[in-house]
């Protein structure tokens, strides 16, 4: 807070050196969190608008964050960069092509790529206006590698795109499916 007393953006912009306390600001936070989330999807849905209908695929993806100090709903999970290190992981849904941001989730730095998905997936696909827009399919990393994510998807008739570690397992499928082409007239 030290340090927001003495920003002379703050300063100006307030006019003078006092700063609300800190769970003032956490609950000024949560509440611009949901605003900027609702300001987002208008944005979308204008843009929507202005497009017409459209078919699209969408990119999910997550990240791990770091934080410094602690921070509520951190924890120590996995950290590639800062072993040990608390941190949060979010999940990311990107229009692919136009880099638009769908929707986003911040979790525990113990969430797993793969924990929660498809709640998370369940929830982007409900936001979607189908008179405007038409998900063709989606792109996901290896870390949401899962049998029910693909089950769920082939139940909804979305075509996906899914990146898998090369496992001695995956490797003898691979082999066996170009053996198949290579013997097909």
């Amino acid at each position: 807070m030290e340090a927001l007393k003495q920003d002379p953006g703050y300063q100006t912009i307030k006019d003078h050196d006092t700063v609300p306390d800190e769970r003032t600001l956490r609950y000024l936070l949560a509440k611009l969190t949901e605003k900027l989330r609702k300001v987002n999807d208008a944005l979308l849905s204008l843009k929507a608008d202005l497009d017409g209908p459209r078919s699209v695929w969408l990119d999910f993806d997550d990240s791990v964050i770091t934080v410094f100090g602690n921070q509520e709903g951190s924890e120590v999970g996995y950290n590639p960069r800062y072993h040990g290190r608390s941190s949060y992981k979010v999940k990311v849904t990107f229009v692919s092509g136009s880099a638009e941001l769908f929707n986003a989730d911040l979790c525990g730095g113990k969430t797993a790529s793969n924990g929660g998905f498809l709640e998370f997936l369940k929830e982007t696909l409900a936001k979607i206006d189908p008179r405007k827009t038409v998900v063709e399919g989606i792109r996901i990393d290896r870390g949401f590698f899962d049998e029910a994510n693909f089950i769920y998807l082939e139940d909804e008739g979305l075509q996906y795109v899914c990146k898998g570690k090369m496992t001695g397992g995956m490797k003898k499928i691979l082999d066996y499916l170009n053996e198949q082409t290579h013997r097909s007239p």
